[in-house]
C-alpha cells in the first residue's frame, strides 16, 4: 500500500504531466531544455558486470527521468568522471555507449567524436568502473549531437518527422541560434531540446529553460 506522502507525490507528477501536455498543445514550438550529465546506455549483462550478479537498478526519484540512481566512474588515460546508467537498458548483445560533453571527454583524455545519441561508429575507447567490477570498452564513447525529442502528436502538428533537422532559438539575450538540430520522434517523446552542459553554458541556458523550434519551410 502507498502512504499519504507517496500518493501526494504521484498526484503531483500526474498534474505536472497534464499541465505540460496542455502547454505543448497550446505552443508546440516551445520546448524545455534538458542537460544530461555523463551517462551510459548498457545492457543488463553490463549492469551485472558493474554491480554484481542479478543486480537491479533503482529508478531515479524523478519519475520523468530515465536515469538510475546508481553511479559509475567513466575513465580514460587522464582521469575519470562520474556518470549514471541511462534507461531503458539495451539488449545483451549490444555494447555500452558512453555519452559525454566535450569538456568531460577532454578532461579524461578521451577523443570522443560527435555522433547521434547511441551511435558508436568509430567512437572512442574508455573504461566503466562500478562497485563490483569494470568493463573495458574498445569503443563507445561519444559526444551526443544536439537533438530535439518530440512525441508523435506534437511532431505531426509541427509537420516534422524523425531524422528531420530544425533550428532552435535559445530566446536568450545573446540571441544564440542552434542550427542543424536533429529531430527524434517517438510515441512517448519528452518534448525537449537536449544539449550537453558545454553547449548550454555557452548560451547562458539552464536546465528547464524554454526555447523555440524554428522550422525552415
Amino acid at each position: 500500500m502507498y502512504n499519504e506522502q507517496q500518493i501526494s507525490q504521484m498526484v503531483q507528477i500526474i498534474l505536472e504531466a497534464f499541465q505540460k501536455a496542455k502547454k505543448c498543445e497550446e505552443s508546440p514550438e516551445l520546448i524545455t531544455l534538458g542537460i544530461p550529465s555523463a551517462h551510459i546506455y548498457c545492457s543488463q549483462k553490463t549492469v551485472e558486470q558493474l554491480f554484481g550478479s542479478h543486480a537491479v537498478l533503482t529508478r531515479a526519484k524523478d519519475l520523468n527521468s530515465f536515469y538510475y540512481e546508481e553511479g559509475v566512474a567513466i575513465s580514460g588515460p587522464k582521469g575519470s568522471t562520474h556518470g549514471y546508467i541511462f534507461g531503458p537498458l539495451l539488449d545483451d548483445d549490444q555494447e555500452p555507449v558512453i555519452e559525454l560533453s566535450r569538456s568531460e571527454s577532454e578532461a579524461i583524455g578521451v577523443d570522443a567524436p560527435v555522433r547521434e545519441s547511441k551511435d558508436d561508429y568509430q567512437s572512442a575507447a574508455c573504461r566503466i568502473v562500478g562497485p563490483a567490477g569494470a568493463v573495458a570498452c574498445e569503443k563507445g564513447a561519444i559526444i551526443p549531437r544536439r537533438s530535439v525529442n518530440l512525441p508523435t502528436y506534437i511532431a505531426e502538428e509541427l509537420q516534422l518527422k524523425d531524422k528531420d533537422t530544425v533550428s532552435v532559438d535559445s530566446r536568450g539575450v545573446d540571441g544564440t541560434i542552434f542550427e542543424n538540430v536533429l529531430v527524434h520522434v517517438t510515441e512517448d517523446g519528452r518534448h525537449e531540446l537536449m544539449l550537453t552542459g558545454d553547449e548550454a553554458k555557452a548560451a547562458g541556458l539552464k536546465k528547464g529553460s524554454s526555447v523555440k523550434i524554428i522550422i525552415k519551410k
